[in-house]
This record gives C-alpha cells, structure tokens and sequence, in this order.
C-alpha cells in the first residue's frame, strides 16, 4: 500500500481498458502494488462478465480499485484521452473519481463501436496489441460483447512473439471454460491469478460462448489447437468455415483495430 498524505497521479485513460481498469486510482491499484494485490485485481475483474463491467463507468472493480486509490492519499489526478492516432484529444484534472468518470465519457464516445444486434461471426485483428497472444486478448475480450451465443470468432493477430513470454505456461495449459479455472484455483492447481483471469476471460468467449478461429503465423496449427482454438491460414479460409457452419445467412461484423474498440450493442 502507498502510504502519503497527498497522492497525484498522471496517467491515461486508455479506450480498451474503459471497463474501469486504466487511469484514475489505477496508478496505486495495481499500479503500484504488489503482485498479491495485482492478482486479486485481476481474478476479481474475470469473476464479472464481460457485460457487467466493460464500458460501464460505474461497476464493481472499479469502486474497489477507487477505494484503495482513496485510502492511499490520492487526491487529484491528470489524465488523458488520446485519439486512434495517438494525438491527445482531451485531458481531464481533479478529484481521482469525478475527474476520471468523465475523461471516460469521452473515451466512450471516441471508441465506441455501435452495432443494433449481436452477430454470429465476428473478424477482429487485434492491432496495436498484437505482439502476442497475451496482448491480442484484449481485442477477444472486445468481441465477446457482439458474439451471439454459439457464434464464431475469428481472430486475425501475427504474435511474432508467440503465446506468452510472461506466462509460457499458457501455451500448455490453453483456455478453457470458467468453471473449470475456478475449480482449478479453489482445489491449488493454479496459483496465479492474473494468468487465471486471462484464462478466464478468453475462455468465457471461445469456450462458454462461442468458438475461436485464430489466423497467426506466429502460432502454428498444432499449438492453436492446444489453446483451444480451431486454426487457419488466411482470414477468408476462417470464413469460409466460419460461414460453413453457421450458414450462408449468418450475420457478421469486422472490428478493425480489435484491441482498441469497444462494441456497444443496441446503442
């Protein structure tokens, strides 16, 4: 914990984690705290859907990482909206909660991505967060919100890097369901809990809702499988089957810049 009188903090509000994660009190939780809080931050923020907190300014992690932001001493914050092309387009200043509330709004209006109803297949790139599987999570995270129940994702990302250099055990264990993660933290398997929440939160669109089509050279057919995903070798190929399964008639939608957009259905 950060002890002071008077905290500020600078930093940004970043569109693709607007569900309530960066800017405001972020910058003491996790920012600057250990890795048993950082872990508990992050499980707690997979044990919500994805419905229930992203995009949403007032939710539940949010008002817990404002809590300990508060306690702390932090008393004023300066944060900044940027734009798709990283040019600041606002900057707000002031009390941690209100000053961050509305730098949100922005971010909301900035990258909101409208759309009237679910779809049934999806084609998202995951760019600028495409380095590896880790980053490119964001932009699955993004897609969940427009899937339609039993509907297709199709994840167009190059990770030269790979899965995951931080956590390589991923690459092994692969995603699964969420049952199956908590169950798997509750009986001792799995200590880390922020690759659980990532496990977590994958797994609740490519397992529990859906199925995945990932198109990567950097991760070849045999490991995409053992992630959890179906594979192939170009985005048309992924429709095509996409397409073969759901039928000709199946609604989809392409999220460009997956990674920094946020779908808001019925908007």
């Amino acid at each position: 914990m950060l002890a002071a009188d008077f905290v500020i903090g600078i930093g940004q509000i970043v569109p693709h984690m607007v569900a309530g994660f960066a800017g405001g009190a972020k910058i003491v939780q996790p920012g600057v705290c250990g890795a048993v809080t950082t872990d508990q931050t992050h499980w707690l923020s997979a044990c919500y859907q994805s419905t229930e907190i992203f995009g949403k300014i007032y939710n539940p992690v949010r008002q817990e990482i404002n809590e300990v932001g508060l306690r702390a001493g932090l008393k004023f914050i300066i944060n900044i909206i940027h734009d798709g092309t990283g040019e600041v387009c606002r900057c707000v200043c002031g009390d941690p909660v209100e000053a961050f509330r509305s730098g949100c709004k922005t971010a909301i209006d900035s990258y909101g991505a409208q759309l009237l109803v679910g779809t049934d297949i999806l084609l998202a790139d995951s760019y600028p967060g495409d380095v590896e599987l880790w980053q490119a999570g964001k932009a699955i995270y993004a897609a969940g919100l427009a899937l339609k129940p039993n509907g297709i994702l199709v994840l167009v990302s190059p990770c030269p890097e790979g899965v995951c250099r931080s956590h390589p055990q991923l690459a092994e264990m692969g995603y699964m369901p969420f049952a199956e993660i908590e169950a798997k933290i509750k009986h001792g398997e799995i200590e880390d809990l922020t690759l659980a929440s990532h496990i977590a939160e994958v797994g609740r669109v490519i397992c529990d809702r859906g199925v995945g089509v990932l198109v990567s050279h950097g991760i070849d057919s045999a490991a995409a499988r053992r992630l959890g995903f179906e594979w192939a070798e170009t985005a048309q190929e992924a429709l095509d089957l996409a397409f073969k399964v759901k039928g000709k008639h199946a609604k989809a939608v392409v999220l460009q810049q997956g990674d920094d957009l946020m779908p808001m259905i019925g908007a």
